[in-house]
């Protein structure tokens, strides 16, 4: 929480170089010549994984782990793998390998992620035991897996989900004012109790907390701030914009370029320092308020995010910024499309509860939409859950996102 008066910003990082999908052939080739290198497996693992590749991940990992058993960080992604595929039998048996204390194998480079990993099978497992109707044994794990970590938004969120659909909305609130407690800020622990408030009925405190009017602010960036058509031509032509890795949950015709707030680009540069000037205003505006936002704010923060340029059947999935706390999104280019006989217009934002079919237990739970034009910033708290639709025209739609992340002061 931040008792001061403003906002600490930190300099981002350097952009990380991500494995593409054009390296796959070269990882796979170094595997084959390097079979005993677990290091180099994991990062093909992943890289698969981010490909969604997930039945080659277990055609890999499925003989190892018969034959001598796989580390947990391998385990892991060999049952979340199988458990996409639909083999439930042998993500079981992954996942319980993962969690095994006694699970062989090297320590890999990174000593915390064995712990990570099991904490992960954890989650993995509970939603196997969800597919297989087991529901109250899945509460259970993610229970666990809580207990451990209170920090786990995988965790919380599908705890959530088990108790809402279970029709224990008042045992969640109940949690989320323990794991508050416990130290837990995040934009998972607020969209939860959104849904666990509409959930119970409690529809002011719901309209309090989520409240559009004032939290869903727009405002319109001029020329003289941002030149859109070079903004545009500099994202657009760039060599490290690619298609959206498969955990994003954009869908369709895509292409994005990571780590825009670390990019030099003069453009990009001039976007970032207008959205970082905007969001300071909009906290200033309401530091004050009494509400779980503010109480929230964070000692310091660093802006990270990307840029996303979506066209034809290009979309976002309904989804919240788990570990922001303020998101902001600027449309660069905002192409004009045929309205629809019905629903919200194309290339809308829609903002409602996440995940999207817990609306059948979350009650009244408020929906809106907004239509972007060229040149619109939107600032919204990162816990409210949004998706977009496809624009369905050829000319791609262009917009930057910006997350507030919440950092430490040294001590």
């Amino acid at each position: 929480m931040n008792s001061g008066r403003e906002l600490v910003w930190r300099q981002p990082g350097k952009p990380r170089v991500q494995a593409a999908r054009a390296f796959l052939p070269l990882m796979r080739a170094a595997v084959e010549s390097n079979p005993d290198d677990i290091e180099l497996l994991l990062d093909l693992v992943i890289a698969l994984r981010n490909a969604g590749r997930q039945s080659e991940i277990v055609d890999r990992l499925a003989p190892k782990a018969a034959s001598h058993g796989l580390p947990p960080e391998l385990a892991v992604e060999l049952g979340a793998a199988a458990n996409l595929c639909g083999d439930t039998r042998r993500a079981r048996m992954a996942l319980e390998m993962a969690m095994d204390d006694g699970a062989p194998g090297p320590i890999l480079r990174d000593p915390a992620g064995r712990s990570a990993a099991r904490q992960r099978a954890r989650v993995e497992l509970a939603s196997v035991l969800t597919a297989a109707g087991q529901h109250d044994a899945a509460l259970r794990a993610v229970t666990a897996a809580l207990d451990l970590n209170p920090h786990d938004d995988a965790a919380l969120s599908m705890a959530a989900d088990q108790m809402l659909k279970q029709g224990r909305a008042p045992a969640l609130i109940a949690l989320l004012d323990d794991l508050e407690m416990r130290g837990v800020r995040s934009a998972m622990l607020l969209s939860c109790r959104a849904n666990a408030l509409g959930a119970c009925g409690a529809h002011a405190e719901l309209e309090r907390l989520v409240s559009p009017s004032q939290w869903c602010v727009q405002a319109m960036i001029g020329p003289d701030e941002v030149d859109n058509r070079r903004l545009a031509e500099v994202i657009l032509t760039h060599p490290a914009l690619v298609t959206s890795p498969g955990d994003r949950p954009t869908r369709g015709t895509n292409h994005r370029l990571d780590a825009i707030a670390s990019r030099e680009e003069p453009e990009i540069r001039a976007i970032v320092s207008t959205i970082r000037r905007h969001v300071d205003a909009y906290v200033a505006a309401r530091r004050d308020v009494p509400h779980p936002l503010m109480s929230h704010m964070p000692a310091a923060a660093v802006l990270q995010g990307w840029a996303l340029a979506t066209n034809g059947d290009g979309h976002e999935a309904r989804h919240i910024h788990a570990r922001s706390w303020i998101t902001a999104v600027y449309y660069a280019r905002v192409p004009v499309a045929r309205r629809r006989a019905a629903g919200p217009p194309p290339g809308s934002i829609v903002f409602g509860p996440w995940p999207s079919e817990t609306h059948r237990c979350a009650g009244a739970f408020p929906a809106w939409h907004l239509e972007p034009r060229e040149g619109m910033l939107l600032i919204f708290p990162s816990f409210m859950a949004h998706s977009t639709v496809p624009s369905d025209v050829d000319e791609p739609r262009l917009c930057v996102t910006l997350d507030t992340m919440p950092q430490s002061l040294p001590a």
